[in-house]
């Protein structure tokens, strides 16, 4: 697959995600999509009220969590999600980031499982004149082209996806099994201090 047409000297990528909490499959996807080289910044976006997933930890420590386990000065960790006292809109998100950072592409990551509800996103149509949609495939989510609105700009971004999910991190949290091949020690170690998800 050819990225010619990433050719303008600032191209940012945003990575949002509830992160409840942040694992190893986000960190890979973190690491290899900076170390793709088709983007200037990352800029990892902890959500801070998701308006079609209620969250189980608190956005600030979800956004702690995040912070403790990233430090690559090639990524950015925003909190505009967080400090939004409101739904958190990938559009809004869009908007207040083009806005601190300027002229430039901005490229929206999301996984295949998210791609079916894409369509209910909140102003879709007007977020999909702002980012392109890079698409990473997820174990056991296989892209549907033909189910994707014929207005979205979308290409597929060849990074395989580790199968973890947060929701078998917090159910194993509370059966009181072993994360730590899951999760990186920071984020054990935080999720164990604050008591998090059922954790002992």
């Amino acid at each position: 697959m050819s990225y010619c047409a990433l050719t303008e000297i600032n191209r940012y990528a945003i990575f949002g995600g509830s992160f409840d909490p942040i694992h190893r499959g986000h960190l890979f996807l973190i690491s290899s999509i900076e170390k793709s080289s088709l983007f200037t910044k990352l800029i990892v976006v902890p959500a801070g009220q998701p308006w079609q997933r209620p969250t189980i930890a608190s956005a600030q420590d979800r956004l702690a969590m995040v912070q403790a386990s990233v430090s690559s000065a090639g990524v950015i960790i925003s909190d505009c999600e967080v400090r939004r006292n409101a739904p958190s809109y990938a559009i809004d998100t869009v908007r207040e980031l083009q806005n601190d950072f300027g002229p430039g592409s901005y490229s929206w990551i999301i996984g295949s499982d998210a791609l079916s509800g894409l369509e209910s996103w909140h102003e879709i149509r007007e977020l999909a004149t702002l980012v392109e949609f890079f698409v990473i495939v997820r174990p056991g989510y296989r892209i549907d082209a033909s189910s994707i609105p014929s207005f979205i700009r979308w290409r597929e971004l060849e990074i395989g996806a580790l199968d973890i999910s947060a929701t078998e991190i917090r159910r194993a949290l509370q059966e009181n099994r072993d994360i730590s091949t899951m999760v990186d020690e920071p984020v054990l170690r935080y999720i164990r201090e604050k008591r998090l998800y059922g954790a002992a």
